[in-house]
């Protein structure tokens, strides 16, 4: 197998203060589960130590990890991931889609499969995000169904935008997505036998607030709705960046580059690594 601390792609964002790593298919599995280290063990044996080469190799000093799972739009501060792993190294213990880069050589990882994360800075105040981007973190699942929102942030880019303005001007953020499915791999085809109903109505819903180039008879962009969300909060297309590798379709000779929970639902996943280096 491939060197598992070696990144399947790397981008080095904003005059080198941000470095985002991500790791695929031939760097096995990251899947999190549990907020100690020992449920991670049990779940997937040897993530603990592969997460603790990773700081070693690309010079982290604290790792935070949040847990995305109830895609609940939300953005913690470190504080907030208050159990320890490895003496301090890494920190669990907020579920939430995302936390802030506060200081430098600190790093955010987010595992996932076929959702995109967001990597987001505030050139004015140098504070930094970084965030697990799945369907619902982009929207209010309530709303969608009965009218009434439930949660603070509809999306988890207004999660983002509000925590990076709080301590600066919105005028110098700056995002980048990555890691994600393409929208001709992520269909949500009108005339499904299950899911029909409800992909006319996300349709309907989000061509509505977003533009229906989001969104269209068999496919679904979330490359494109998180585009349109900051743009709504004032962050222009030249400050919006995409790195388009497709998580469903991409290969390596003939291998998949990435996993795909959508194509192959065996629970496995991708890691981003979002290192404050500025």
């Amino acid at each position: 197998m491939d060197d598992q601390t070696e990144p399947t792609t790397r981008d080095l964002l904003w005059d080198g203060s941000v470095e985002v790593l991500c790791f695929g298919a031939a760097t096995g599995d990251w899947a999190l589960r549990g907020m100690t280290p020992e449920e991670n063990e049990r779940h997937n044996p040897g993530i603990v130590r592969r997460l603790r080469a990773l700081l070693d190799r690309h010079r982290v000093g604290r790792l935070y990890l949040p847990s995305p799972g109830r895609f609940n739009g939300q953005v913690a501060r470190p504080e907030a991931l208050d159990v320890g792993w490895m003496d301090g190294l890494m920190f669990r213990g907020a579920h939430a889609e995302g936390v802030t880069l506060e200081k430098i050589g600190e790093a955010v990882g987010i595992a996932s499969s076929d959702c995109p994360t967001i990597v987001a800075r505030n050139a004015r105040s140098l504070l930094a995000v970084a965030a697990h981007a799945g369907r619902e973190s982009l929207y209010d699942l309530a709303d969608l169904a009965s009218g009434v929102p439930v949660r603070k942030h509809a999306s988890v880019v207004d999660a983002i935008v509000e925590t990076l303005a709080a301590d600066g001007p919105a005028d110098g953020i700056s995002a980048h997505v990555t890691c994600g499915i393409g929208p001709m791999a992520f269909e949500h085809r009108l005339d499904d036998p299950v899911h029909g109903d409800r992909n006319r109505r996300l349709r309907a819903y989000v061509a509505e607030r977003w533009g229906a180039h989001c969104v269209g008879d068999r496919w679904f962009s979330l490359g494109a709705i998180i585009s349109a969300q900051f743009r709504a909060r004032g962050v222009p297309n030249e400050r919006l960046s995409h790195r388009h590798d497709c998580t469903f379709s991409h290969k390596d000779g003939n291998s998949p580059r990435w996993h795909s929970h959508r194509r192959d639902k065996d629970g496995k996943r991708n890691f981003v690594l979002a290192v404050r280096r500025k």
